[in-house]
């Protein structure tokens, strides 16, 4: 029912989270999706679940909405989170491109195209594909980072490594 499923839910401390392969092989993100978008109490229950990259490519040849397939996510989800009631509907969706299996070579975090040496309009390509940690919230801080170092020096900017640990980089004009 609903009123357990919000409950269930509330009780766990987040709106979204990784799932380590160690937690479950099957399961990589789980979100409340009311409560991520600030409107749990006014919505019904919702929870996304994305696979592993493992789980989907050793189905890639099953229909999206086989029963078997469903029944192993639920199942997976039942054992993360055990007081979630029962569905009251089950939606599968195929996505062909979700998480890096192979990075960009040299994993650079960003790279830049065209920019001022080239008499071009800068454009930086980035996003966790870009870096050595791969579909991880590391990956995609990574790559901000150097994406942003990448627009200041287009700026005559550049970025400093803090001077002491845990306080945020500084910027100087070049």
């Amino acid at each position: 029912d609903d009123d357990t499923a919000r409950a269930t839910l509330a009780k766990q401390g987040w709106d979204c989270r990784y799932v380590s392969k160690e937690e479950d092989p099957n399961v990589v993100f789980l979100s409340n999706c009311p409560a991520k978008r600030g409107v749990a109490a006014a919505e019904p229950p919702a929870v996304l679940v994305h696979s592993s990259v493992p789980f989907a490519l050793a189905r890639r040849n099953v229909p999206p909405d086989d029963a078997g397939v469903k029944g192993e996510l639920i199942a997976s989800v039942n054992k993360l989170l055990p007081d979630l009631p029962p569905p009251a509907e089950v939606r599968m969706m195929r996505w062909g491109l979700s998480q890096v299996r192979y990075p960009v070579e040299g994993e650079p975090g960003a790279v830049l195209l065209g920019g001022a040496g080239e008499g071009l309009a800068p454009l930086v390509l980035a996003g966790d594909a870009f870096t050595k940690y791969g579909s991880r919230f590391d990956g995609c801080t990574e790559s901000s980072r150097v994406a942003a170092s990448l627009v200041l020096g287009q700026l005559g900017i550049q970025l400093q490594a803090p001077s002491t640990p845990g306080a945020g980089p500084t910027a100087q004009k070049l």
